[in-house]
């Protein structure tokens, strides 16, 4: 595994890179998550190649801060930017852009990896996978279609820890279909947690804070906040150290293993992860899988069913927006597991459930509802959905309370 920093200025890429990263990506402004650098900064770093011939150097180009859905203008002057900086030497850029449905822009992407420069798509694939947008595979498809080289992510969370089951699935895909593909991790990423992500094979880690430390020789400015950050040597060789070295992962901060209630329990990844998000039933011949996004119209038909079962059709509230929300946002409220009948693949029910607080055991999983569709609640019933129930949901790993009635 290699590592790739991510710097402010041309002499923070030579203090990398002398430290033994394998890369580097100059940026400015990371307060805002990064920025397009000035074209002095990009044509010092372009210099850079004839004294690391074998580094990988990286621009990124982002016009400005917040969303990474863009404007006629927005594109041209990306455009031009990276035309620019191709003047000046510079073989790799990091852009990206998103349509309004937050699904990747295509057409746009294939406008600049025509301009033969190497590509690497940036963090806008954390806003698709966060809001469910595309699959990591579906992602993974679409960027090695428009021409680009690398994917850099977090797999759709703040940090890449929390973000791992998507990574591992994006690293599994990229092998097996473009092996000429990179996927690189990043989010928080420190010594503590560095070897879960060599354990899942990922090839790079890209990492920024972890490696800075304030420049205290800059002088503070008594009227404007001034406080500089720059690349630590030895942070650097530390980390390299450990990625070269792997021991025991540090009980001073959580992994991979602790974070991973944080997204669903531990029990319901584990399982679907070995099964590519399903699992199937051989008692039932019922396929489980946990919903996406797109999902939400087979969510919302199942909790119709759900309403007239009970005799209150008029009660339902939800709408596909709040369900999109709620459930598939940045701050996940709900989570939902789909059951399908395994030959016909129509959808025969449904298992609602979010996260409460037991006194008792701490972060616990509520099963709020759990529907099966009337030809499936009876063994004499025929289809792959007989005799489907809570057993089958319980394979997923949820039900370990219950909300409902």
């Amino acid at each position: 595994m290699k590592l790739e920093v991510c710097c402010t200025s041309s002499s923070c890429c030579s203090i990398a890179l002398e430290s033994g990263a394998a890369a580097v990506e100059l940026c400015s402004a990371l307060s805002c998550g990064g920025l397009t650098p000035s074209v002095s900064a990009v044509s010092k770093v372009a210099l850079l190649h004839s004294d690391y011939p074998t580094a990988h150097i990286t621009v990124l180009v982002r016009p400005r801060p917040s969303d990474f859905v863009y404007t006629p203008s927005e594109k041209d002057l990306i455009i031009s930017d990276v035309k620019a900086f191709a003047s000046l030497g510079v073989h790799s850029v990091t852009v990206g852009c998103l349509t309004p449905s937050l699904h990747l822009d295509s057409p746009f992407l294939k406008r600049i990896t025509e301009l033969g420069v190497e590509v690497t798509l940036h963090r806008c694939v954390d806003d698709v996978l966060a809001y469910g947008a595309m699959s990591p595979e579906s992602l993974v498809d679409e960027a090695a279609t428009s021409g680009v080289s690398r994917i850099l992510t977090s797999g759709g969370e703040k940090l890449g820890l929390e973000g791992m089951l998507n990574i591992s699935k994006m690293v599994e895909y990229a092998k097996e279909h473009y092996p000429l593909m990179t996927i690189v991790a990043c989010g928080g990423i420190d010594e503590d947690g560095i070897g879960e992500f060599k354990e899942k094979g990922v090839e790079f880690v890209h990492v920024g804070s972890s490696v800075m430390v304030v420049d205290e020789v800059v002088n503070k400015s008594p009227l404007f906040h001034s406080e500089t950050k720059i690349i630590s040597a030895s942070k650097v060789s530390s980390l390299i150290n450990k990625i070269n070295n792997p021991t025991t992962p540090s009980t001073s901060k959580k992994t991979y293993a602790d974070l991973t209630p944080h997204l669903i329990e531990k029990t319901v990844l584990k399982t679907l992860e070995k099964s590519n998000d399903t699992l199937t039933s051989k008692e039932s011949g019922i396929k489980i899988h946990l919903s996406l996004k797109p999902d939400v119209p087979e969510i919302i038909n199942q909790i119709v069913g759900l309403a007239v079962y009970e005799k209150v059709p008029d009660a339902l509230n939800v709408t596909r927006s709040i369900l999109e929300v709620d459930g598939f946002g940045s701050e996940r409220q709900f989570y939902c597991l789909l059951l399908r009948d395994e030959v016909s693949g129509e959808g025969c029910g449904f298992a609602f459930f979010y996260f409460a607080y037991s006194t008792w055991e701490g972060r616990v999983l509520y099963l709020e509802d759990l529907y099966i569709e009337e030809e499936g609640r009876y063994e004499d019933a025929g289809g792959g959905c007989e005799g489907v129930g809570v057993q089958e949901v319980r394979l997923a790993g949820v039900g370990l309370e219950h909300a409902g009635d």
